[in-house]
């Protein structure tokens, strides 16, 4: 008896929601798993996730996604309550169901967060900033800063993550915060969005992978100060993924 025979003998075989078979065990086409399709659902199989039905508008989500080749990956849980609907957890994130709003999938996420962004040396600049990774690819990099004080200054915002393989994807914003010395805004503001593959490629390492930031206030944009920065907050790196360009 295989894992999926097992799995729909505890959901109660052909008398349970399944129903009965539509076809025979098969291979996912990625090569990595197995599945059969029942009148209910379907039952999923790796050696890494286990087996777990999927079913209804969550699977008919899943399904209109890629099944086991779009972001999601395989079901790594049955469908099951969650708040006031129903969820099934995937690899790299989850599909929600409710009444009211339909089928979510619902991306895992990764965030640089830098809530209180001051500099220690009397520049009377501060402000915030988060960059956000999702494991289906979207990349959101956004912040504030403002210059309270006399004098003006350029700067240069690096965030980056650094995945287990040790490559760093890094967003950086550049501008000029306009002291009381100069005309021009005092706020620097930036809210980019992007969707990047190698980030949804790659999710299995960027999630267990480490994160960090840095600020500066300086007028040196060049290529090699945004790499120095990146080295200085992650550490060694076999690369660089340059988030937004």
């Amino acid at each position: 008896m295989t894992a999926i025979d097992q799995k729909y003998a505890e959901l109660g075989g052909p008398g349970g929601f399944l129903g009965t078979p539509t076809g025979d065990e098969t291979g996912t086409p990625d090569g990595v798993g197995r599945f059969r399709h029942f009148q209910g659902g379907s039952i999923y199989w790796t050696p890494d996730t286990g087996a777990h039905e999927v079913h209804g508008a969550i699977r008919d989500k899943w399904a209109s996604l890629g099944w086991e080749r779009s972001y999601l990956g395989y079901p790594i849980t049955d469908e099951h309550d969650c708040g006031s609907g129903r969820c099934s957890d995937f690899q790299n994130g989850t599909i929600s169901w409710t009444p009211q709003g339909g089928s979510q999938d619902i991306p895992q996420t990764f965030v640089v967060d830098a809530p209180n962004i001051t500099f220690g040396t009397g520049i009377a600049v501060g402000g915030h900033a988060t960059l956000i990774l999702t494991s289906n690819g979207v990349v959101t990099f956004r912040g504030h800063l403002h210059d309270s004080g006399f004098p003006s200054y350029d700067f240069l915002a690096v965030f980056t993550v650094k995945d287990s393989n040790r490559q760093a994807y890094t967003a950086s914003h550049t501008g000029r915060l306009h002291g009381t010395d100069e005309s021009g805004s005092r706020d620097g503001d930036w809210d980019e969005t992007t969707n990047n593959d190698l980030v949804r490629q790659n999710w299995s390492l960027i999630r267990s992978g480490t994160g960090g930031w840095k600020v500066d206030v300086t007028s040196d944009w060049s290529p090699q100060k945004i790499a120095e920065d990146v080295l200085s907050v992650v550490g060694t790196t076999v690369g660089i993924v340059a988030l937004f360009i």
